[in-house]
């Protein structure tokens, strides 16, 4: 059975016990992280995305419902809201005191959610074992650099196109 989001093929995850990882890679920041995500389920303190393991922790979450913040080793990093039910392209650029998190192209105000860097990636969890989200993801990319303004949009624009213009859910 191929899972979908939006008609498009997903990775869906239950919010109970799947996640999946690769510690492959590490990056330093400045790094860019690009996703098309549906959120099917909204609780408070859920990971979305994270270092492989979980330590350090280099993550998007929530704190509050309806909230997704960025972390890497402070509170407070930048938030935007979303609806439970919906779909994203999601733009997170990790690049200290300038990081911001795009959700379909409208950027938060750049805040510090720290400066740890990126050791590989885990979805859905925060170390494979705990903060499970239900979530779909259609397609991850991560850049190994902040993405200008121009490739960040283009990249945004070309993702609402495929992944958000045939409306619908799993």
């Amino acid at each position: 059975v191929v899972q979908r989001a939006n008609t498009q093929p997903a990775v869906v995850f239950d919010g109970l016990s799947q996640t999946m990882a690769s510690g492959a890679f590490t990056l330093n920041q400045a790094f860019t992280r690009n996703s098309v995500t549906q959120f099917l389920s909204n609780k408070t303190t859920l990971h979305y995305f994270n270092n492989a393991g979980g330590n350090p922790n280099t993550g998007l979450m929530t704190f509050t419902n309806n909230n997704a913040s960025m972390y890497a080793g402070n509170t407070g990093g930048p938030t935007q809201s979303f609806a439970t039910g919906s779909q994203y392209v999601l733009s997170e650029e990790f690049n200290g005191a300038n990081s911001y998190l795009a959700v379909n192209g409208a950027s938060s105000a750049t805040s510090n959610p720290g400066t740890t860097g990126l050791n590989g990636i885990q979805i859905a969890s925060y170390n494979g074992a705990s903060y499970y989200s239900n979530i779909a993801v259609s397609e991850i990319t991560i850049f190994p650099q902040a993405l200008s303004t121009s490739d960040r949009q283009n990249i945004e624009n070309n993702q609402k196109n495929y992944y958000l213009t045939t409306p619908g859910n799993i």
